[in-house]
């Protein structure tokens, strides 16, 4: 694997991390949503439904949208939107505004991802694109086996708002890094 082609991929696979942990963590954030905002159970759980269907529905509309010569600008912008949304989220002081901004995180994250993969397979040798694949999806899954149980120990101590911006933290590094070291 050349330089460019290792980093891009270990980027991409933070940001993999980052939107992994954004899947699920909300999920055991519920009991402490559901207390802030005086909504049931079942009323915050639709936070986890938004997200989910959002990134499995809107994620694929909007790759098939983006031209196919702006691909890293698309990257960007929808790396820009998750770590915006996230922060958001995590400002949110209504339940409704919060389910918008997981509903765009959710578009965001999907999106980033087939972008982001496919990128990391452009500049990886021919030889390594299969690993290059398993070492983002790698990131993706870290994010939720790691990720989520580390968002709640936070959420525990600084309130469920904490996650989030855990993972918005680590998509904004994602975002400086592949700025400066994804190849044109």
């Amino acid at each position: 694997m050349t330089q460019a082609s290792r980093s891009t991929t270990y980027l991409v696979a933070t940001g993999a991390f980052a939107l992994g942990m954004a899947s699920y963590v909300t999920a055991g954030l519920i009991p402490m949503i559901q207390a802030d905002f005086a909504v049931s159970v079942s009323v915050a759980a639709q936070l986890v439904t938004a997200f989910t269907l959002a990134y499995g529905l809107g994620s694929p509309l909007c790759v098939v949208l983006l031209p196919a010569h702006r691909q890293r600008g698309g990257l960007f912008l929808m790396l820009g939107l998750f770590v915006i949304a996230n922060a958001a989220s995590a400002l949110s002081t209504s339940l409704v505004a919060l389910m918008a901004w997981r509903v765009l995180a959710g578009m965001a994250a999907g999106t980033y991802l087939a972008i982001g993969i496919a990128a990391a397979v452009s500049v990886a040798p021919a030889a390594e694109r299969g690993k290059t694949i398993s070492i983002i999806m790698g990131g993706m899954a870290s994010g939720t086996v790691l990720g989520v149980p580390l968002g709640l120990i936070l959420a525990e101590h600084w309130g469920w708002q904490a996650a989030l911006w855990l993972i918005a933290l680590i998509g904004l590094v994602t975002l400086v890094g592949l700025i400066f070291r994804l190849p044109p």
